[in-house]
């Protein structure tokens, strides 16, 4: 019982932050794309 609840802890754990990782490289590249666009060229 408790192995496995800490298997599923352990489990979601890496999930949750996988997704919190992706969103953040998502964001920021937007942040980048939209600064690097506001940027006047010349």
């Amino acid at each position: 019982m408790l192995a496995s609840s800490a298997k599923f802890v352990r489990d979601f754990g890496s999930v949750v932050h996988f997704a919190a990782r992706t969103m953040l490289a998502a964001i920021s590249a937007r942040l980048i794309l939209t600064a690097g666009r506001n940027v006047p060229s010349g």
